[in-house]
């Protein structure tokens, strides 16, 4: 009987002498996985597009609104206010007015509607954080013949990315941007 005590007991002391490097094992492997976590987590984050400053928010989207592309025709942009209205991590929601000189003096809705496409589809295309986008167009009126100019607005809408993606651009008409946009009003 005293050799399966013995048994028994050295049994007991081989088990709880490999006890303990199991759980270092266990413990490393935890540490190991949390940090792979953390690291994997970060360069997730460091790769998503951040929200810029206020300020240069305002200048990417100016610089795109001011850029003389092809739709120079159309007319061209006198002056720009842009205000984030909402600023996350990885997206924001801008408010822009846009002053609006149309290309010739008989001024045409198309002009409008040609000029707001070609600017969202490129707001959209390079602004990677741009979520929403409050747009208002004001043209220049002169009350009387020689007065000054007063700006008055020809039409405000609200265009989203869920938007901008839905639309096959190789195939839109982009006199219809009104009718793919929301809250439309003249």
């Amino acid at each position: 009987m005293s050799d399966e005590i013995r048994k028994v007991w050295e049994i007991i002391e081989k088990s709880s002498a490999y006890r303990p490097k199991r759980n270092v094992w266990k413990v490393t492997a935890i540490i190991s996985m949390s940090a792979l976590v953390a690291l994997l987590a970060y360069v997730i984050w460091c790769n998503l597009p951040k929200v810029p400053s206020e300020r240069e928010a305002a200048d990417q989207v100016t610089r795109i609104l001011a850029d003389q592309d092809f739709s120079y025709t159309y007319g061209f942009l006198e002056g720009a206010n842009v205000k984030l209205t909402h600023r996350g991590i990885t997206s924001g929601n801008a408010d822009v007015t846009c002053f609006f000189m149309p290309g010739n003096a008989s001024k045409s809705f198309d002009q409008i509607k040609m000029y707001c496409t070609v600017k969202l589809k490129r707001l959209y295309e390079e602004l990677p954080w741009l979520n929403e986008c409050s747009f208002t167009i004001k043209c220049p009126y002169h009350s009387r013949p020689g007065g000054p100019i007063e700006w008055r607005q020809e039409v405000r809408f609200k265009f989203s990315r869920s938007i901008y993606k839905k639309i096959d651009w190789e195939k839109f008409s982009y006199t219809d941007i009104l009718k793919a946009a929301e809250d439309v009003q003249f």
